[in-house]
């Protein structure tokens, strides 16, 4: 295993460019780690485009590092061959990354960026995503097994036919999933879950102030709403005419339905009631536990 260090020096942006690292040599078999530590040209600097197709022990831009992977042209490629990354850590301060992968599989994606940073996922399959204040966007070719996002951070996710496994919101945190399965989530810390298109929920579980705002015309199967504060809410429904439906729904606590909404509708199956709730308007109505 070798360690590599980004320089930017030689001009082309090209990953494959042996003059664009310190040594004057480029990665070049599996388990090398690649590190860009240094900040670089803002004009000629940063890395664009080139390939390489195998695994990478890991992946890292430093803190505090001004360099961003990829432009508005285009981006390199790490991996493709069918590998797999364990980690690809991203904590400098350029404001957009555009992360391609092919077909190699990311053990663990950690975004340790800031508010206003972006991290676009253009391909690559993704184990385990951690967005901390930032907003990562994983796109139609990128598949986000387990996502992460706390600290106010941000997933914008985009249609892909593989499902989310597990997706944590917490702290003030948001998503938003259009046309993407979602197996299980977590809306916690004043947290908000925004579902569009035929994304479709199993099992949801919405506390601690947080809000489910369901504009998806798919039938979630489970929901379970508790904690003053907490919501669901089909605000936004762009197509009032079609089904917007939950199986089941636990609501406990002083937790709020809303029912219609901006001509809105949803529509609960089975709505389990525990302890004090509010209704459509908003009014604590008290059941039996």
């Amino acid at each position: 295993m070798a360690n590599f260090r980004w320089t930017g020096a030689a001009g082309d942006g090209n990953i494959q460019t042996a003059g664009n690292y310190a040594g004057g040599a480029a990665p070049s078999a599996d388990a090398d780690n690649l590190y860009f530590d240094t900040n670089v040209d803002p004009n000629t600097g940063h890395p664009t485009n080139g390939t390489l197709a195998f695994a990478f022990g890991e992946i890292v831009v430093s803190p505090g590092v001004n360099v961003a992977i990829g432009n508005d042209s285009g981006q390199p490629t790490f991996g493709g061959a069918g590998d797999t990354i364990p980690l690809i850590r991203l904590a400098g301060t350029a404001r957009r990354h555009r992360l391609a992968c092919g077909a190699d599989a990311v053990t663990r994606l950690s975004c340790e960026l800031g508010t206003g940073q972006q991290v676009h996922l253009i391909s690559g399959t993704y184990t385990t995503t951690v967005a901390e204040r930032c907003e990562v966007l994983p796109g139609a070719s990128a598949v986000t097994t387990n996502i992460r996002v706390m600290r106010g951070g941000k997933v914008v996710a985009a249609t892909n036919g593989t499902a989310i496994t597990l997706l944590e919101l917490d702290d003030a945190s948001s998503a938003e999933v259009t046309s993407r399965a979602i197996t299980t989530v977590y809306v916690e810390g004043a947290s908000n879950l925004t579902t569009k298109g035929s994304t479709v929920v199993t099992t949801g579980h919405c506390t601690s102030g947080s809000t489910y705002n369901k504009q998806s015309a798919a039938t979630d199967t489970t929901w379970n709403l508790r904690g003053r504060g907490s919501k669901i809410t089909p605000a936004g429904y762009a197509s009032p005419a079609t089904a917007n439906t939950i199986t089941t729904l636990n609501r406990h606590g002083t937790a709020t339905l809303i029912k219609s909404a901006g001509g809105a509708t949803l529509t609960v199956t089975n709505d389990n009631l525990f302890g004090t709730e509010s209704d459509t308007n908003n009014t604590p109505i008290t059941f039996n536990p």
